[in-house]
């Protein structure tokens, strides 16, 4: 619950990968004057968010895309960005919980739980064998 893990506080910034209907319960959970940020359709689906919360809420709904974005970036600001992805991955900052692994030749396996609902981290392969197993 959106309103629970922000003390009744609401954001003033979604960020949407899926799409669809997710856009527009996402929505719900803003403030006036908020922004929502989309840069995938894991849906399949178009983005769904109602005029009310556009005109009435100033909700603005826009797109994101990493290629192009990183596309015009200098090599500098490209290096200085890494680095700072760097600091934040070491320290925490930023982080993604890994599921679980799966060598090369359980791929059908891997594809069929990266696909499940529900999931709580990435599913990675490891091409090179266990890792555990070292």
């Amino acid at each position: 619950n959106v309103a629970k893990a922000t003390g009744g506080q609401k954001p003033k910034l979604g960020i949407d990968a899926v799409a669809g209907r997710a856009t527009r319960r996402l929505a719900d959970c803003l403030d006036d004057g908020s922004t929502i940020v989309n840069y995938g359709m894991l849906s399949g689906n178009p983005c769904e968010i109602n005029p009310e919360q556009v005109v009435f809420q100033d909700m603005t709904l826009r797109g994101f895309w990493l290629a192009k974005y990183a596309g015009a970036m200098s090599r500098e600001k490209m290096q200085e960005l890494y680095s700072f992805l760097g600091l934040c991955v070491a320290n925490g900052t930023v982080n993604a919980p890994v599921e679980t692994t799966y060598t090369l030749d359980k791929i059908e396996a891997a594809l069929e739980h990266a696909a499940r609902e529900g999931r709580r981290g990435k599913i990675l392969l490891t091409p090179n064998g266990d890792p555990s197993a070292d």
